[in-house]
């Protein structure tokens, strides 16, 4: 079973609350404070709720952002959230033969 199979069957059968992160004002990564903003709440809960349907999370970053109303700076796009997602462990990337799709996780966030 290669890794792309795994992961998707470890979060088959798991559903994610699409706002588990809701409360969380401020978090710290590499050692700085980081806001959780709106968008990032936005963005996670689109996700989430697309994993909990489907099981993987392919991703356009540009519908995304035309659908949530993002896009408008370099700091709120779809693409930068997913990024930050990504270093804090909540978002992991993987290959599905030619196309990439995520997995979203809950991991304990160190808050600040």
């Amino acid at each position: 079973m290669n890794a792309s199979k795994a992961a998707s069957a470890a979060n088959q059968n798991q559903r994610i609350n699409p706002y588990h992160f809701h409360a969380v004002k401020h978090f710290i990564i590499n050692n700085e404070v980081e806001r959780f903003s709106g968008d990032m709440k936005l963005v996670f809960t689109h996700i989430v709720n697309l994993q909990n349907r489907f099981g993987k999370v392919y991703l356009s970053y540009a519908r995304i952002d035309e659908m949530l109303g993002l896009g408008t700076d370099l700091f709120n796009t779809s693409q930068f959230i997913i990024q930050k997602f990504m270093q804090m462990g909540i978002v992991s990337m993987y290959e599905d033969g030619s196309r990439s799709f995520f997995l979203v996780h809950t991991p304990v966030l160190e808050v600040a």
